[in-house]
């Protein structure tokens, strides 16, 4: 959670920087879950490649589901800190609630 910061320094723009990336991926996300949980929904490793492909390691991390919730937390944040209902409706939900098909 480098990011979190940002908040703290009312310097919105940045944190929009690990959205974005997030946003970029989600197709790959879809193709992780199909691949490897075989379901619909985004599946965002633990450990993961810049463009998204899942990498190995220590599998209770590197393979832990409960990594797309976490980083939900960034898209939670964001929108708490600047009221953007757009936002939440566009990008927040939708994010939200593929992940928690995976």
């Amino acid at each position: 959670m480098n990011y979190e910061s940002y908040l703290k320094l009312n310097n919105i723009n940045q944190g929009r920087v690990l959205i974005n990336y997030l946003n970029g991926l989600k197709n790959k996300f879809k193709e992780n879950s199909r691949m490897f949980l075989n379901c619909d929904g985004y599946y965002i490793p633990g450990v993961m490649s810049v463009n998204g492909d899942i990498l190995g390691g220590w599998p209770q991390y590197a393979l832990n589901p409960l990594n797309g919730v976490w980083l939900i937390k960034a898209y939670d944040e964001y929108f708490y800190y600047t009221g953007d209902n757009m936002f939440l409706q566009n990008e927040l939900y939708p994010m939200f609630f593929n992940v928690e098909k995976s």
